[in-house]
C-alpha cells in the first residue's frame, strides 16, 4: 500500500517537473551567450578518486541590455566548451539566475525492444526516469495488494 502511495507522489512530483521545464522552453528567453570562463574544480572521490568537473560560466545580454553573467548549474568531467565558444541559452523572464542550455539536450535515445523501437528527446530524460520509478513503485504497491487479498 505505502509503495503504491510513494509511487503516485513521485508520478505528482515528476508532472510537476515535466511542466516547469515545457513552460520554460515555451516562454523563456532565447539569448546567444558566449563562454567568458570555465571553472576547473578538483573533486577527491571515495569511491572514484580524484577526478575534474568542469563548469562554464556564460555571459549574455538581457532584453534590457543589461550584461549578465551566470555560472552554469551544470559540470561535467570533460571539457564541453571552450572560452569564446558561442553557446545559445534560454533564461526565465523574471529571473535570469534560472539558465537552460537547449544544445545539450538536444537529440533522441532509441530504445529497442524486440521488434519495438523507441526515440525518446534528450530533454524529458530525467522526466522518464522518474516516471519509471513511480510506475515501478505503483507496480509493487499495487501487485502486494492482490496477493495479499488472494491469500
Amino acid at each position: 500500500m505505502i509503495a503504491a502511495q510513494i509511487g503516485i507522489f513521485l508520478l505528482f512530483i515528476d508532472f510537476i517537473f515535466f511542466l516547469k521545464k515545457r513552460k520554460l522552453i515555451k516562454r523563456g528567453i532565447k539569448k546567444e551567450a558566449t563562454v567568458s570562463n570555465i571553472f576547473k574544480n578538483e573533486i577527491d572521490d571515495t569511491d572514484l578518486g580524484k577526478r575534474t568537473i568542469y563548469t562554464p560560466v556564460f555571459k549574455f545580454y538581457d532584453n534590457s541590455f543589461q550584461e549578465v553573467i551566470k555560472q552554469s548549474d551544470l559540470g561535467s568531467s570533460a571539457l564541453e566548451y571552450k572560452i569564446g565558444e558561442k553557446v545559445v541559452i534560454i533564461y526565465e523572464p523574471y529571473d535570469k539566475n534560472k539558465l537552460f542550455l537547449p544544445e545539450k539536450f538536444l537529440g533522441e535515445y532509441t530504445i529497442q525492444f524486440f521488434f519495438l523501437s523507441i526515440k525518446i528527446n534528450k530533454l524529458y530524460r530525467n522526466t522518464i526516469i522518474l516516471f519509471v520509478i513511480a510506475a515501478s513503485f505503483i507496480i509493487i504497491g499495487e501487485a502486494y495488494l492482490l496477493i495479499k487479498g488472494s491469500f
